[in-house]
C-alpha cells in the first residue's frame, strides 16, 4: 500500500503542504497556538484510492528567536520574525536644528493609514540562502546571522516576491529577469514588499516624532523618548559617546566604531519601543520608493515616492550622521554594497 498526506490549517483556511507527501510529519511550517490542522490521507494498492481525514489542534507555538514578535514565517531552516506596527501620524524629516541635517529632509506630517507588519530585523543571510537558494557575492561578515548585503534593489523585490509566492499572497513586483519595477501604488498590494520611506521612518521613530509631543522629534529613537547627536560626535568612529539625551550611542547602533563597509548580526542592540532591531545603523536598508529630492513641507496621508530613476536607502551605516532617522541616500536600483541590505513588510 502507498500512503500519501496532505496538510490543511483550517484556521487560516491555507494549504501548508505543497503537495502530498509520504511522510506524516509536518515540519517547517508556520503555525500558532490553538490553530486547528487538518490532514487528508489518501492510499492506494494501484488500484483503489481510498480518502481519509484526521483533525489535530496546535497547543504551542513557535518561539521567536529576537525579543516579541507578532508573526513567524518559516523559509527552510530557518525563520523570519515580523511584529506589527499600528497606523498613525508622526513628523517625518529634521527640524532645521538639527545637527548635520541635509536640506531634503523637509520636515512636515505624515499620516498612515493601514496597519502593517515589519520584519524586526534587516535580513539575513541565512534568511537570504533559504529563500533564494544563493549567497551575494563579497558578504565580509563570517556569520549567517549577519544583515544580508551586497544586494541590489532588484534582488531585494525578486526575494519579496519569492516570499509572496510561498506564502499564497500576491506578488508586489512585476520582475523580468532579473529586473523588478518600483511599486508605484505599494498600499495597495497585499503581499511582501519594501517598506516605503515613510514607513520606514514612521518604524524607526517608534512613537517619538508624535505630533502630540512638544519636540518635532529627535535624530534618534532612545529608550528615554529620542535623542540628538551632538555637534562635535557626527564623525566619530574611534570612541563611544552619549546622545544629549545621556544614551550611550553604542548601545543601540553597530556602526564605524565596530568596522567599516561591512554588516554585522542582527539583533546584538537595542530594540526600539516597537520591537524593531537595527534601525540604526548595521546594514543600510532598500525602501520601496523611487527617490523625491523634496519631501515638502505640507500634511501628506500614505505617501510615496514616483518620480526619478534612483531609489531611496534608510538606516545609514558608518559614522553616525549617516544613521540619523531623517537621513535620505540614494542609490540606483542595480546598484550593491558591501554595507547594503533590506528588510520586508506587508499589510
Amino acid at each position: 500500500l502507498v500512503y500519501a498526506y496532505t496538510w490543511h490549517n483550517e484556521t487560516t483556511n491555507t494549504q501548508i503542504s505543497q503537495s502530498p507527501s509520504s511522510q506524516l510529519q509536518l515540519s517547517d511550517v508556520l503555525v500558532s497556538g490553538g490553530d486547528e490542522l487538518r490532514c487528508e490521507v489518501e492510499v492506494t494498492d494501484g488500484y483503489t484510492l481510498i480518502t481519509d481525514q484526521y483533525r489535530t489542534f496546535i497547543t504551542e507555538a513557535l518561539d521567536c528567536l529576537h525579543g516579541d514578535c507578532d508573526e513567524i514565517i518559516v523559509v527552510g531552516n530557518t525563520q523570519i520574525e515580523f511584529v506589527e506596527v499600528s497606523a498613525g501620524t508622526f513628523w517625518m524629516g529634521s527640524p532645521l536644528s538639527e545637527n548635520y541635517r541635509s536640506s531634503n529632509e523637509d520636515l512636515h506630517q505624515v499620516t498612515l493609514t493601514q496597519n502593517y507588519y515589519m520584519q524586526s530585523t534587516e535580513v539575513t543571510v541565512n534568511q537570504f540562502f533559504e529563500l533564494m537558494g544563493y549567497v551575494p557575492n563579497n558578504i565580509t561578515c563570517s556569520s549567517d546571522e549577519c544583515a544580508v548585503a551586497n544586494v541590489s534593489w532588484h534582488e531585494a523585490a525578486l526575494f519579496a516576491n519569492a516570499l509572496s509566492t510561498q506564502e499564497g499572497m500576491t506578488e508586489c513586483y512585476a520582475c523580468s529577469n532579473g529586473t523588478c519595477s518600483a511599486l508605484l501604488q505599494p498600499y495597495n498590494c497585499d503581499g511582501f514588499r519594501l517598506p516605503t520611506e515613510a514607513e520606514w521612518e514612521y518604524a524607526a521613530r517608534a512613537g517619538t516624532a508624535d505630533p502630540s509631543l512638544v519636540s518635532a522629534g529627535s535624530a534618534f529613537w532612545t529608550p528615554n523618548g529620542g535623542g540628538n547627536l551632538p555637534s562635535n560626535q557626527g564623525y566619530s568612529c574611534s570612541n563611544t559617546f552619549l546622545l544629549d539625551d545621556g544614551t550611550d550611542f553604542q548601545t543601540l547602533a553597530s556602526y564605524c566604531l565596530n568596522g567599516f563597509n561591512q554588516t554585522f548580526p542582527v539583533a546584538q542592540k537595542l530594540p526600539n519601543d516597537f520591537g524593531l532591531y537595527g534601525m540604526i545603523g548595521n546594514a543600510r536598508e532598500w525602501v520601496n520608493d523611487l527617490y523625491d529630492s523634496s519631501l515638502g513641507t505640507f500634511d501628506v496621508t500614505d505617501p510615496i515616492g514616483n518620480t526619478g530613476s534612483s531609489m531611496v536607502q534608510k538606516g545609514g551605516q558608518g559614522q553616525p550622521l549617516n544613521l540619523r532617522h531623517a537621513k535620505r541616500e540614494i542609490a540606483a536600483p542595480q546598484n550593491k554594497g558591501t554595507s547594503t541590505g533590506f528588510r520586508l513588510m506587508h499589510p
